[in-house]
């Protein structure tokens, strides 16, 4: 029996390449699934919803996303979870995401995708990952024993710059994703708050809203930002001197804001 193979979404370059990739015919899919948190940036719903799904409805390929909020999902997420996005759960329960434990990820990402492919799949299949080749040091087992997960973009040989130089203007003819992640993601790189904060500062006022609340309740410093910087202080200083004071200069192709793969 032909094994059913699913591209795991999460709206960035990597993973929308592979859709692109299959309505083209480059990879065999047979569907792809987003898993929502109700709290990415507002650019991924505008790419996906403008671009991504109207171009793979016109190749009849098919595009899932799956959200907390629509009473049809609720079995594909933990109880605490059901009806809630990742913000709102948060706030709620006056914590924050961390990077060590990881409990987003796996609560709104890896859970709702495998519980769905459970149902709907439940002989099994591979799964694609949107890994490309300066990413091959995160490839690793399935979390769950029928889905094989592959790589497409590694066996292909092509990296991230690959897709943004070549692929997407040359091949897909397609404008270039935005990097993809929540708007509270403990994994987002300095200079994409320093974004955050030019494009959507309201979205920054939240994040540091729901850190504040975090401390006050849990009586301990404990921040969503990678360098331990308070996110108020983002918002109280001018992004120049953000950026020049920032210590976090590291690659932007380094597992940050598309950390939250399944």
């Amino acid at each position: 029996m032909k094994k059913v193979r699913i591209i795991s979404l999460g709206g960035g370059v990597q993973s929308c390449a592979l859709v692109y990739m299959a309505t083209m015919g480059l990879i065999e899919a047979d569907e792809a699934v987003f898993c929502d948190t109700i709290t990415e940036h507002p650019e991924t719903y505008q790419y996906l919803h403008e671009v991504l799904i109207p171009h793979a409805e016109s190749h009849d390929f098919p595009v899932t996303i799956l959200s907390p909020k629509n009473p049809n999902h609720h079995e594909y997420y933990t109880d605490s979870k059901k009806g809630k996005g990742l913000y709102e759960y948060y706030w709620d329960t006056k914590a924050i995401p961390f990077r060590a434990t990881r409990s987003c990820t796996h609560n709104w990402k890896i859970t709702p995708f495998y519980r769905y492919l459970e149902k709907k799949h439940p002989q099994g299949g591979i799964v694609y990952l949107g890994f490309s080749t300066d990413e091959i040091t995160r490839m690793r087992d399935s979390y769950h024993e029928k889905f094989e997960l592959q790589y497409p973009l590694i066996d292909m040989n092509v990296s991230r710059r690959d897709l943004i130089n070549h692929w997407y203007p040359n091949v897909f003819k397609k404008p270039v994703p935005p990097k993809s992640s929540c708007y509270v993601c403990p994994f987002m790189h300095p200079r994409r708050w320093i974004e955050l904060k030019r494009t959507h500062p309201e979205l920054l006022e939240k994040a540091a809203q729901l850190e504040e609340r975090s401390i006050q309740h849990r009586k301990k410093a404990t921040y969503i930002h990678q360098d331990g910087v308070p996110l108020r202080s983002l918002l109280v200083t001018s992004s120049v001197a953000l950026f020049f004071t920032m210590k976090e200069e590291k690659e932007e192709g380094a597992p940050c804001g598309s950390a939250c793969f399944t």
